[in-house]
């Protein structure tokens, strides 16, 4: 019996076989062994599913990897396949806003799961790339839940990326103006929480004003200078190891 058994174990499929995510988070009955349940999104207060963890990494890898396209291809697929998009096509037509607005609310909603910590990897890592996807493919409902969950935790994990790179002599201008820039478009109501942060150092401070000012948005500038002060970052001193903790764990 221990041999039959030991030949059993060794026929096993290979675990490092590519298993698409699509396939995987389909309720099939069980089509798959990898992920057996369509992830939910969980409320802020519940924990999160090992499938909505593992999904989320394999997006986070494949960014790491620079497969955009590949990534943007997986989700134009999985869009298609939706049956209410499917219904959508068949009354409105493939290219109606009303297949784009469901079809962005799919996605949007995809990327909310593990508490929203998909857009928070993309900050943290400063993947403008990625960021640049997600705001295309997601609606603004979505993105906007994305950026004011935990009082604007991505946006302080960014500006945290930002310091860091700074100290270590890896800063790039450009590349956290566009960042800042994403987050504007999504939610203007950033600059108060950016004016509030502890670590905002002056080239850090006019890169956001230049993206303020290449947004439209330079009025903003004018509306923080007083807010920029020690009693008003007090509001977020709670929040500072919460930060750094999520870094930490985000980075790994």
């Amino acid at each position: 019996m221990k041999n039959n058994e030991k030949h059993t174990n060794q026929e096993k499929p290979n675990p490092k076989k590519r298993v698409s995510w699509v396939d995987s988070i389909e309720d099939n009955e069980g089509k798959t062994s990898r992920l057996k349940k369509k992830p939910r999104i969980f409320n802020e207060s519940q924990g999160s599913s090992p499938a909505q963890k593992s999904l989320k990494n394999y997006f986070a890898q494949m960014f790491s990897d620079g497969c955009y396209d590949e990534i943007r291809q997986e989700w134009e697929g999985y869009i298609a396949k939706n049956p209410r998009i499917i219904e959508l096509k068949e009354l409105y037509g493939d290219d109606s806003k009303e297949v784009l607005k469901m079809g962005k609310n799919i996605i949007g909603k995809l990327l909310c799961l593990d508490n929203y910590s998909m857009l928070r990897w993309v900050t943290v890592n400063c993947d403008i790339e990625a960021f640049k996807l997600i705001a295309d493919m997601s609606s603004t409902k979505y993105l906007q839940r994305m950026v004011r969950y935990d009082d604007y935790m991505v946006l302080r994990l960014f500006v945290n990326k930002a310091f860091v790179d700074e100290y270590k002599g890896t800063y790039e201008s450009s590349k956290y103006i566009e960042g800042f820039k994403l987050f504007l478009n999504i939610d203007n109501n950033v600059s108060q929480a950016f004016f509030n942060c502890y670590n905002v150092t002056q080239d850090i401070k006019s890169d956001f004003n230049t993206a303020l000012k290449e947004m439209g948005l330079k009025q903003l500038i004018d509306d923080n200078k007083e807010n920029n002060s020690p009693n008003h970052k007090n509001l977020f001193t709670q929040r500072i190891f919460t930060t750094a903790a999520e870094a930490t764990k985000l980075t790994r």
